[in-house]
């Protein structure tokens, strides 16, 4: 597959949300979030999101890895106040796999037996020194593999399994340098209804100077097609609402913190947003929608509530309880 540069507008891979965490001197204790930091996690949730739905259909799913990049927020000289992994503020360039010369997929063409657009079994292994590239500011590798799966290879359908094995970004600029990995699976199973999807995601990253971090997420979503629209294998995804429900881990060195995601009101999935966020137009899918990130634990402290409106980037605000 081929590495190109594309105008930074979000990271489709998850954010590791930079917190500035309140000091304990327990290293192993819950980490306090405050209204702030909730608002940012809400922000990674939302780049979360946006990114999965565009994974109910195989095809999306293996023409795209985007990457995260990279800043450092400074409150004062010498005080570092967070690591932003994400592409606001940044310096760094972003990278979308769009074509076939850097990973190497185990057939080409794709095998698939029923002719559905997800193939039976393939894989897409990305190796050095194929996929290292010098830019003006520094280099950039990419490896590991992706597999996506047909479970009925005779059956011509819209459920499949993705799975990411070691997929690392490692990075050296004159700024920052380190890695970040993902791991995980994803499945998509149809029925006359629409279509539903589980996620469990591993992301972690070491970035030289930082303590580790890592971020989990698990969750179930559901999307169903617009009255009178039809969802067809191998086409774009109609109009339809999307409904995404679960929980997220946020680890940062040996401490970590609690989120449930819950949907308040369905997001209004649009493909004629989509299509628009595709060619750069637009900022998200969704029309309407909103969907709350609160931490789990006994404060009770509030959530951060996601809204979305006629395609436009997610607002995100803190709400007290």
């Amino acid at each position: 597959m081929t590495f190109s540069s594309r105008s930074p507008r979000r990271a489709s891979v998850l954010t590791l949300a930079a917190l500035t965490l309140v000091a304990c001197s327990d290293a192993t204790a819950p980490l306090d979030v405050s209204p702030e930091q909730l608002e940012v996690i809400g922000l990674a949730m939302a780049t979360e999101i946006e990114s999965t739905v565009t994974q109910l259909s195989a095809q999306d799913a293996m023409t795209g890895v985007e990457l995260p990049q990279f800043s450092v927020q400074r409150r004062a000289p010498g005080g570092i106040s967070g690591l932003a992994l994400s592409l606001q503020g940044t310096r760094s360039p972003s990278f979308q796999v769009v074509g076939t010369e850097c990973g190497v997929m185990s057939q080409n063409p794709p095998t698939d037996s029923d002719a559905d657009a997800v193939p039976d079994n393939l894989t897409i292994t990305f190796s050095l020194p194929a996929c290292r590239f010098i830019e003006d500011n520094g280099t950039f590798d990419l490896t590991g593999m992706l597999r996506v799966t047909d479970p009925a290879p005779g059956t011509a359908g819209m459920a499949f399994n993705m799975a990411m094995d070691n997929v690392r970004f490692t990075f050296s600029t004159a700024e920052l340098s380190g890695y970040v990995r993902r791991d995980g699976l994803t499945s998509v199973s149809a029925s006359q209804t629409g279509l539903s999807q589980t996620v469990s995601a591993l992301e972690s990253a070491q970035i030289n100077g930082y303590p580790s971090l890592g971020v989990d997420v698990d969750w179930a979503a559901t999307f169903a097609a617009a009255q009178g629209s039809t969802i067809t294998h191998g086409e774009p995804l109609p109009d339809g609402t999307y409904n995404v429900n679960g929980s997220m881990e946020y680890r940062q060195g040996g401490r970590s913190a609690h989120f449930n995601i819950t949907t308040v009101e369905a997001l209004e999935y649009s493909a004629e947003c989509a299509a628009a966020v595709a060619e750069g137009f637009a900022w998200s899918p969704f029309i309407a929608g909103v969907v709350r990130v609160a931490v789990h634990n006994e404060a009770n402290m509030g959530f951060a509530q996601i809204t979305y409106t006629d395609c436009n980037e997610a607002t995100v605000v803190y709400v007290g309880q």
